[in-house]
């Protein structure tokens, strides 16, 4: 029995739970976040995000967009032509469903909001400060691209020598502004996510699998005993305003889960896909973007047509709901964002390169 579990275990995630299939499990916990009151734990998925996105950056700038002669220039360009042409088409999505439903104007008509929806908005940068968000979500794409800025930096000052130090300048920085409850939502205070994420790819690091499960059990009992124990379940994981030690307790928690999920990510990134299998987790990845902002304009809908009663209509409506969710993201994926990533390969294949990629005289 136990060898049977075990097996299904490591089948299950170092074998079906592609880094792809990973990131749809992340983006669907973020929708579960935002519409079921007892899950509470939403950004440890985004600090995921993040961690992923700090190693999948550091690899590709490094393997290959040194290759080209305009090589900061052509990899910013690609990165936002990856991320932009599904956002804005989401935007406008959003902007329509802005004017026909007054809730999501948070309860206005939207007009006293208008100068940001068009200017942070609509260009990313800066919406994680903004007064108003008409995708919620798109804070941490804002968070995102202001690390796609500095990435190159970081790269070089890895490769330099200061990878370690960095982590901790960063980390420091990032505690103290915690500590005193200042919630800065720029790349300084999310920095140490994406510099774990560069430290995996630098130092080539890789749990073992055992390791990596039991740091997962580890995350599950500690989740367990939150929801399990009436005394942390009402006082701290279920109070968003709960404090242990100085720290946002729900932060703090969020945090710890993602620390005991970094040995399962050093591997999952590293899972090699069938060349067969490569479109798919191609698609996989591109629902997983759109679902993650597509969900948010859906759930004014929902909520729109479902009210504030609990009732059997309710739990169908948010099930039509979460089906609707996953539907529109295929469908927008297959159809839609394969044209736009066609074009950005295109556009990256025109691209000058150089004869030798830069960082192969570069020192380790």
């Amino acid at each position: 029995m136990s060898y049977t579990i075990k097996s299904l275990t490591s089948r299950f995630f170092f074998d079906l739970l592609t880094p792809s299939t990973f990131r749809v499990l992340l983006a669907a916990f973020v929708v579960l976040y935002h519409t079921l009151g007892f899950i509470t734990i939403g950004h440890y998925a985004v600090y995921v995000f993040f961690v992923l996105s700090g190693y999948w950056i550091a690899r590709m700038y490094t393997e290959k967009y040194t290759e080209y002669k305009n090589s900061y220039l052509v990899y910013l360009l690609s990165r936002l032509g990856r991320l932009m042409p599904m956002y804005w088409l989401i935007f406008v999505f959003s902007l329509i469903v802005f004017f026909l439903i007054p809730s999501f104007a948070q309860k206005t008509d939207g007009r006293e909001h208008i100068q940001w929806i068009w200017a942070a908005n609509f260009i990313v940068l800066g919406v994680a400060n903004s007064p108003f968000q008409l995708i919620g979500t798109s804070w941490s794409l804002d968070i995102e691209i202001q690390f796609y800025i500095l990435a190159p930096l970081l790269v070089l000052l890895f490769r330099r020598g200061w990878a370690i130090p960095l982590f901790i300048v960063s980390s420091m920085l990032a505690i103290s502004l915690i500590a005193f409850h200042h919630f800065a939502y720029n790349i300084l205070f999310y920095l140490p996510f994406f510099a774990i994420g560069g430290l995996i790819y630098h130092f080539n690091y890789q749990a073992t699998k055992r390791i990596a499960v039991l740091c997962l059990l580890a995350a599950g009992a500690l989740l367990f005993f939150n929801y399990a124990i009436p005394h942390l379940r009402n006082n701290y994981l279920l109070n968003k305003t709960s404090i242990l030690l100085g720290f946002d307790y729900i932060e703090l928690l969020n945090v710890v889960l993602l620390l005991l999920t970094i040995p399962y990510v050093s591997i999952n990134v590293r899972l090699a896909t069938k060349k067969e299998l490569k479109g798919k987790e191609q698609l996989l990845s591109s629902i997983s973007y759109i679902l993650y902002l597509v969900h948010w304009p859906l759930l004014q809908i929902y909520a729109w047509f479902a009210g504030d009663q609990i009732n059997v209509k309710k739990m169908l409506l948010l099930c039509a709901y979460y089906v609707f969710c996953v539907v529109l993201s295929y469908v927008l994926a297959k159809y839609v964002d394969t044209y736009f990533e066609k074009q950005r390969r295109s556009w990256l294949d025109r691209q000058a390169k150089l004869r030798q990629p830069a960082w192969a005289n570069q020192p380790v």
